[in-house]
């Protein structure tokens, strides 16, 4: 606390003296900055009662209101939702040592050479064998499914975002910290397609509660290969991520591609390595207000999910 007290004024030092210089940008930039850590330091004391004037700004009227999603709004909740809620969500359930490796949901092309894929970004209960939380995961599964396409084709990806708002911290103060938690998009590593929409365009948000359609293109003459998907929302990247959502794609060997047939018959196993960094998740989930995940362990919340089991 006595920290945040002699570092804000030296912020604010900072920020006018760069005012004088005429940046603008750079100015607002660090002011920002003092408000941002004093939002953190709140968040992490427990005591964001304190200060609700300076929450209250994110929703003020002369606070850009961020693009929501660009499909419109899907009917999630209720009695005819399409996403689970509370005691519905999926469990995940990795507790036990020495278990076989779980292979992902596969996704193949369709005859005409088109890969469908539906994604549901949804919290399930996440029980392993160090600690229990609630994670963001899609379709219930940890790493995502493994999608599997073809030279020439296309994939087909409809992304539902089963978060609930309101969407935590968000607006210009948090341009370049933790942010928006509940919203989401997807970006690929390692294909050669077009990062235009409807393709693989990094600037779409897919807010709560709304959904999204991807479709990529992939040139006949595309090498094959494993490559990977994972969520890309300028704020969320790092809180989404390191709580699992990734997932493999693969661009299949034709027949006639120059492979040794003992290659060829051999039993494929993927792997996706993971690691859960739960002092970063820490950290980005009191940044960017989040309400679903939890992972303090000193937390004092009735709700808190997160509870260390070894």
């Amino acid at each position: 606390s006595l920290t945040m007290k002699l570092s804000l004024p030296a912020f604010l030092l900072a920020a006018s003296a760069a005012a004088k210089e005429r940046d603008v940008f750079h100015a607002r930039n660090t002011a920002n900055r003092a408000i941002r850590r004093r939002v953190q330091h709140a968040a992490e004391m427990g005591s964001l009662e304190d200060i609700d004037v300076t929450v209250s700004r994110l929703n003020s009227p002369e606070t850009p209101r961020r693009e929501l999603g660009i499909f419109g709004e899907v009917k999630a909740f209720g009695p005819d939702g399409i996403c689970a809620d509370g005691d519905e969500y999926g469990t995940l359930n990795l507790t036990q040592p020495y278990e076989p490796l779980r292979k992902p949901t596969q996704f193949y092309p369709d005859t005409d050479g088109v890969t469908r894929v539906t994604l549901k970004y949804e919290p399930i209960q996440y029980h392993g064998p160090s600690y229990s939380n609630i994670i963001r995961a899609w379709n219930n599964e940890v790493p995502g499914p493994t999608i599997h396409l073809q030279e020439g084709g296309r994939l087909e990806l409809e992304l539902i975002n089963c978060h609930r708002r309101p969407d935590g911290a968000h607006g210009e103060l948090w341009h370049n910290d933790y942010a928006v938690p509940n919203t989401t998009n997807i970006h690929t590593h390692g294909p050669h397609i077009s990062g235009e929409s409807p393709g693989d365009n990094i600037f779409i948000n897919v807010g709560p509660e709304n959904k999204t359609t991807y479709k990529y293109e992939f040139d006949r003459n595309h090498l094959p290969g494993t490559f990977w998907y994972h969520p890309h929302k300028h704020g969320s990247v790092a809180l989404q991520v390191a709580q699992g959502a990734a997932g493999m794609m693969i661009i299949n060997d034709n027949d006639v591609y120059p492979l040794p047939d003992d290659i060829k018959d051999m039993e494929e196993i993927q792997m996706v390595v993971q690691h859960m960094n739960l002092e970063r998740l820490r950290e980005s989930s009191a940044v960017s207000l989040d309400n679903i995940t939890y992972w303090r362990e000193d937390s004092l919340l009735d709700h808190d999910p997160f509870k260390v089991t070894n």
